[in-house]
């Protein structure tokens, strides 16, 4: 199979500090991911299952998978929840906090385990793209960060928007998009958002377990620990 040739334009963000403006030029880069890279994101990960399949998940698509298959897993998860993409403007507010029927109805036995919501999430107000994530222990972090988040920032760095610069610096979605065990922290996420992965271990095994079948060191115990706690 040929190697699908990964090409990502983002918006120029520089001199963009309006909150507003910031979030709007990111819907943006959003909807052209969903229209126009469906079908560069379904070649990259048949590569990718290919290299699963002979046991070598090669780190050469590494920078592919986060920058593309991040959005098309938060775009399944999207439809997984129920929601629309319509529903996630700026001033959505995530139906797992308000009462009403579609509370009951997606609240019984209807979403994957991982994305069912937290009692957190029922008690406190916050946009639905932080449901998106299948980790109900980094889904609690984010809602009690003790200071105010730059999600636009947060977003970028899921993304891996910043890899040409830093690295690596996003997570990588390997499994179905609702499977925690499919998801893998890059270093570089985990030393600028350690804070936010506190007691997340599910996330550092299945981290590790990623990077072994690429042949790559593991995390340790103690680097992790130390990560989260001084972020």
């Amino acid at each position: 199979m040929a190697e699908p040739t990964i090409i990502l334009q983002l918006e120029d963000w520089a001199g963009t500090t309006d909150p507003k403006e910031r979030r709007r030029r990111q819907n943006r880069l959003n909807q052209r991911a969903r229209k126009s890279s469906i079908r560069l994101i379904s070649r990259l990960e048949a590569a990718a299952c290919a290299e699963y399949a002979l046991g070598t998940p090669r780190t050469d698509l590494l920078l592919g998978l986060v920058q593309l298959n991040v959005l098309r897993a938060l775009i399944v998860n999207i439809d997984v929840l129920g929601f629309s993409a319509a529903e996630m403007h700026d001033d959505a507010l995530s139906p797992f906090s308000t009462a009403g029927p579609w509370h009951t109805a997606h609240t019984k036995n209807q979403l994957p385990a991982a994305l069912m919501p937290t009692s957190l999430q029922r008690s406190v107000c916050h946009h639905p793209w932080l449901d998106l994530l299948p980790i109900p222990q980094l889904r609690d972090n984010l809602l009690r960060a003790s200071l105010p988040l730059d999600e636009d920032e947060l977003c970028h760095d899921l993304c891996g928007f910043r890899s040409a610069a830093e690295g690596l610096s996003g997570v990588i979605v390997w499994k179905d998009p609702w499977d925690p065990t499919g998801w893998e922290i890059t270093g570089t996420f985990l030393r600028r958002w350690g804070g936010m992965l506190k007691e997340c271990w599910g996330l550092f095994q299945s981290t590790n377990y990623w990077r072994a079948r690429r042949g790559e060191s593991r995390l340790s115990c103690a680097t992790w620990a130390l990560a989260c706690k001084e972020t």
